[in-house]
């Protein structure tokens, strides 16, 4: 991997120009970061040979387990209503 220009976005000292005043540039921006992963979904795994990596049978099912598992994992307080979302 090789650095790529750009800002990362938790820095501190505001926003770099164009997103600072362009209300647009941000929107177009948020946009881009959703569609990066929602293309990423699109890709045809098994025609990528890509069919060796990771255990696609049942994967929603061991995910589950594994999201209602870890607000546990991580939690240090309490919080309300947790136990209904």
């Amino acid at each position: 991997m090789s650095a790529v220009d750009g800002c990362p976005p938790m820095n501190t000292d505001g926003w770099p120009a164009p997103f600072d005043t362009g209300l647009e540039a941000r929107y177009g921006l948020g946009i881009q970061l959703i569609e990066g992963p929602a293309r990423l979904a699109r890709v045809d795994w098994t025609a990528r040979d890509l069919e060796g990596f990771g255990k696609p049978e049942g994967f929603h099912d061991r995910q589950v387990d594994r999201w209602l598992t870890h607000p546990n994992a991580i939690a240090f307080r309490e919080l309300c209503g947790l136990d209904v979302a």
